[in-house]
């Protein structure tokens, strides 16, 4: 199934890390539209 686990463990962490950063930046950033929490579940999970 996982042919080389550390670079897919490589690969999970980063997406983990760029998510949390992408989620930071866009927190202090001035938003022209606001997402309801539907919006933003469905977002984070596609």
């Amino acid at each position: 199934m996982f042919l080389n686990r550390t670079r897919d463990l490589g690969i999970i962490g980063l997406s983990i890390i760029t998510n949390f950063a992408i989620s930071i930046i866009t927190h202090f950033i001035n938003k022209p539209f606001w997402f309801n929490e539907n919006q933003l579940l469905y977002i984070f999970a596609t």
